[in-house]
């Protein structure tokens, strides 16, 4: 039985690890089909998260970590003091509102397709009952259509708009209760 908790230390390895299996391996590649898009952090980064940030889940099937689901405040952003090139376009959209950004959502590859994202996301939204949650999905050069799909089969969550950050075109889809 996979079981979802707040993210602890000693957890960071495993999910840099799993982090390090999503990330864009070929460039060139179109469109991606193959899950969630992350760009991974060393492990070090990852505990900096995991000591400061509340919205950090793993989900656990025993001992071993399965998935992770990884969102901040835009104070976390803040505090973490590192270069969020779109931190202006999430503050734009909040309109000076309580915001989540989702920043990753990871599953392995031998529990996708289980709903592990979902009970993740909603593990996530059934905390966030005041704050508006946003995340960005890379649009190109690789179009991530299942992830683009997952947030689009879900009647709450809406594209704003397009947003170029760092030479790549990403959706900012925020979910409206």
């Amino acid at each position: 039985m996979v079981t979802i908790t707040k993210a602890h230390p000693g957890a960071e390895k495993q999910i840099s690890a799993l982090a390090d299996d999503y990330c864009l391996k070929d460039k060139t590649e179109k469109i991606s089909n193959s899950g969630f898009i992350v760009f991974p952090k060393p492990p070090a980064k990852f505990l900096k998260r995991i000591n400061h940030c509340q919205y950090f889940y793993v989900a656990k099937e025993g001992h071993k970590l399965v998935g992770y689901l990884l969102a901040y405040t835009l104070k976390e952003m803040e505090d973490l003091n590192e270069n969020f090139s779109y931190f202006d376009d999430l503050k734009n959209a909040s309109e000076g509102k309580d915001i989540v950004f989702l920043d990753q959502i990871v599953v392995s590859r031998e529990y996708t397709g289980r709903g592990l994202g979902q009970n993740l996301l909603d593990h996530l939204l059934s905390n966030l009952k005041d704050k508006h949650v946003f995340g960005f999905i890379l649009h190109a050069p690789t179009r991530n259509q299942r992830s683009i799909n997952f947030f689009q089969s879900k009647n709450n969550w809406q594209l704003i708009k397009e947003v170029s950050i760092e030479g790549m075109l990403c959706g900012l889809y925020g979910f409206k209760y």
